[in-house]
C-alpha cells in the first residue's frame, strides 16, 4: 500500500478520535484497519465505510486528490500569490510571526494547519486590499488587531486555551 493512503488513513482516524473510534463507527475491524496501515490493501466498500465514518471525501481518502472535506478549501484556493502566480514568501512569513505572537500574547494555541490556513487566507486579504508590496506589510497590524479583537470576543473556548482563527 501506498504510504500516503497510510497517512490519510491516520489522518481519517485522529478526525474521529483515533483507530478505535474509527473502527466502531465505520463498522471495519481494528485488525482490518491495521492491517491497512501495514500495507494489506482495502476494499473500496471499506474505505467508503471509513470515509462516511471520517465525513472525509472517498476520492480524497483513495487518492489524495481534491477536498478532504467537502466545502473545505484546497491550499491552492488559500495560498496568496502575486500577480505574476508566485508566492509571496515575505508577506507569508510576516503574517505567519504575526499570528503567532497573537495567539501567544492571547494564551492561545493554534494548529500548524490552522496557523498556515490563517496565515494563507490573512495575506490573500492583504494582496487583494494593496497593491503594493510594502503596503501589504503596512497593512498588517490592523488585520492582526482585528484578529486579536476576534479572539477576546470568542465564546465559550477561553476555558480551553484554544481557539479558532
Amino acid at each position: 500500500m501506498n504510504s500516503k493512503l497510510e497517512l490519510r488513513l491516520r489522518e481519517a482516524a485522529k478526525l474521529v478520535g483515533g483507530i478505535r473510534s474509527l473502527s466502531e463507527k465505520s463498522g471495519v475491524s481494528e485488525r482490518t484497519i491495521s492491517h491497512w496501515l501495514r500495507g494489506t490493501e482495502p476494499k473500496v466498500n471499506a474505505l467508503v465505510a471509513v470515509a462516511a465514518a471520517a465525513e472525509i471525501s472517498v476520492h480524497w481518502l483513495a487518492t489524495g486528490e481534491g477536498q478532504m472535506r467537502p466545502g473545505q478549501a484546497v491550499l491552492s484556493d488559500v495560498v496568496p500569490t502575486d500577480a505574476q502566480g508566485a508566492i509571496d514568501e515575505v508577506l507569508m512569513g510576516r503574517v505567519v510571526e504575526g499570528i503567532s505572537g497573537v495567539y501567544k500574547d492571547m494564551g492561545a494555541r493554534i494548529s500548524p494547519r490552522d496557523l498556515g490556513i490563517a496565515a494563507a487566507r490573512m495575506a490573500s486579504d492583504l494582496i487583494e486590499a494593496y497593491e503594493r508590496p510594502e503596503d501589504r506589510v503596512g497593512g498588517l497590524p490592523v488585520l492582526l488587531q482585528q484578529l486579536k479583537r476576534d479572539l477576546r470576543s470568542t465564546p465559550g473556548e477561553a476555558d480551553s486555551g484554544k481557539r479558532s482563527a
